[in-house]
């Protein structure tokens, strides 16, 4: 299709769209357009459009991964979100995770590892981290290996610390304030059954300074 000028570019969520003098659209990812040979005024081919898209956006797909890995740590799942929400195709995407994966650079069960250990030293419980781990995309089997791995000491320590800052100000010994503490932990991921036991460790070691 001969002839062809591009009128104007526009952007918008990460795609840039030419308008063609025909009245047609040609669209492709932002960090692609920055390198390729066209502007606002240049004669255009769809053909030669599309060739040069499919020449240069698995390498562009390629760095766009690498540049959001520097900044975070993600699962396979996030990345694929990430490059289709840039532009890309679902067949680069995938192929870039494909490489990402064989290169070491995407690892389900690393991340969900290292995912529950940094949500545990927040102050959050098993069941928050499991959710969590389940939106991020991650396999059950991981999830669960990841949070098998938190020590029971560790994760006693977690619920006492939260279990002090949510009762921070409040009176356990009012079943009103107990109970907010409890929704509270609750939030945080905790299980009823840890959660009663630290709250009924906290009211011994409390009855204790009283006498």
């Amino acid at each position: 299709m001969p002839g062809l000028t591009i009128l104007s570019i526009s952007r918008r969520a990460g795609m840039n769209t030419l308008s063609l003098s025909d009245g047609s659209e040609l669209s492709l990812p932002h960090s692609l357009f920055l390198k390729c040979p066209w502007r606002t005024g240049s004669a255009i081919s769809p053909d030669a459009f599309h060739a040069w898209v499919a020449e240069n956006e698995y390498s562009s797909a390629l760095e766009r991964a690498g540049h959001s890995l520097s900044a975070k740590n993600r699962s396979e799942k996030e990345m694929k979100e990430t490059l289709l929400r840039a532009g890309y195709s679902e067949l680069c995407t995938l192929r870039v995770i494909d490489r990402l994966r064989k290169l070491g650079y995407l690892d389900d069960s690393v991340y969900a590892s290292s995912f529950a250990r940094q949500r545990s030293s927040l102050g959050y419980g098993e069941n928050r981290i499991r959710q969590e781990l389940r939106m991020k995309g991650i396999p059950e089997e991981e999830v669960q290996a990841a949070i098998g791995e938190l020590s029971g000491d560790v994760q006693n320590e977690t619920i006492r610390k939260a279990a002090e800052k949510a009762a921070r100000g409040k009176d356990l010994s009012s079943f009103k304030d107990r109970q907010r503490v409890k929704a509270a932990l609750a939030r945080r991921g905790f299980d009823f059954e840890s959660i009663d036991a630290v709250l009924a460790e906290m009211a011994g070691a409390m009855d204790e300074d009283y006498e």
